[in-house]
């Protein structure tokens, strides 16, 4: 959804910034959703649940009962430390807008639909990948064992690939795929520097040509408090090997979309679509989970 401003309302609770939407974009057909009139032209501020609404929040009567004003502006969760968009591109920069750690493309095509901001990067399987950075930046690598990454897909491969990932074959390896033998649609893959490794597999009819909003969220080094979302809906994910790693250090090669890059060398490449991907720190809670996901303009 195109932002075309704010507004700012003082609560009991503190300041509270309201997101302003284009009221072209789709999400304002809902009926959950509160028209207002900006310089820019008319807009409308997102409502969502009560119970999935951040604090402090303010409330709204609709005709399907009372709702709260979204306060996450573009759905972005506060525990996000990274934001790859995944928008409209005319070369092959692939913009990061929190704190500046801009990818490449290599090969994937930049297509318009209903997409969060109105576009996203389709893979062909073969060789296409966006490469981004090591996200030492923010020290994701080093606080695995807080944090958690949301991302949609659209795909109908039955293909062993790989969405996301950092590979070092000696030290630690990140990663997201699906179709691996033996285990369920997607699996996510944890190892610390020393070797231990955690591993879940987690589905939802992830692979179905229809776009699944992934939530991922390992708060500790314990495999059993991991929580998988798809679409907004928390999944019973499988404990495939929980070996508790805590040795985590930031990742040696780049974080890779539509592959994993091992030891620096992309491979198995992703046959599908890739949209907004948020990493986070410290998250996301389950608020933000739902926040986020309502804010798709597909959902």
């Amino acid at each position: 959804m195109a932002q075309i401003g704010t507004i700012k309302v003082e609560t009991a609770g503190g300041p509270v910034e309201l997101p302003v939407y284009e009221l072209g974009d789709s999400g304002s057909n809902r009926v959950e959703a509160f028209r207002v009139q900006t310089a820019s032209g008319p807009g409308f501020v997102p409502l969502t649940e009560v119970s999935a609404a951040d604090r402090p929040y303010l409330r709204v009567q609709t005709a399907n009962g009372v709702k709260a004003f979204d306060t996450s502006a573009s759905g972005i969760p506060d525990s996000a430390v990274l934001h790859y968009p995944l928008g409209e591109r005319s070369g092959s920069t692939v913009t990061e807008e929190l704190v500046g750690e801009d990818g490449t493309v290599n090969g994937t095509s930049n297509i318009s639909g209903e997409w969060y901001d109105g576009y996203a990067e389709d893979g062909d399987g073969s060789n296409d990948y966006i490469e981004t950075t090591t996200w030492s930046a923010v020290n994701f690598g080093a606080n695995l064992d807080d944090a958690g990454i949301i991302f949609t897909i659209e795909t109908t491969t039955s293909d062993r690939q790989t969405l996301i990932g950092s590979w070092n074959d000696v030290e630690e390896q990140f990663f997201i795929d699906i179709n691996s033998p033996n285990v369920g649609e997607a699996r996510l893959f944890i190892k610390d520097q020393n070797g231990d490794l955690n591993l879940i597999d987690f589905g939802g009819s992830l692979i179905d040509g229809n776009k699944k909003r992934i939530a991922l969220r390992f708060p500790t080094n314990n495999a059993n408090d991991y929580r998988v979302w798809v679409n907004g809906t928390e999944q019973s994910p499988a404990i495939e090997t929980n070996e508790t790693p805590g040795n985590f250090g930031n990742f040696t090669y780049a974080v890779t979309f539509h592959a994993n890059n091992e030891q620096g060398s992309p491979n198995k490449h992703f046959g599908g679509v890739v949209d907004s991907v948020i990493p986070c720190l410290a998250g996301p809670s389950p608020s933000e989970v739902s926040s986020d996901y309502n804010n798709q303009p597909w959902s």
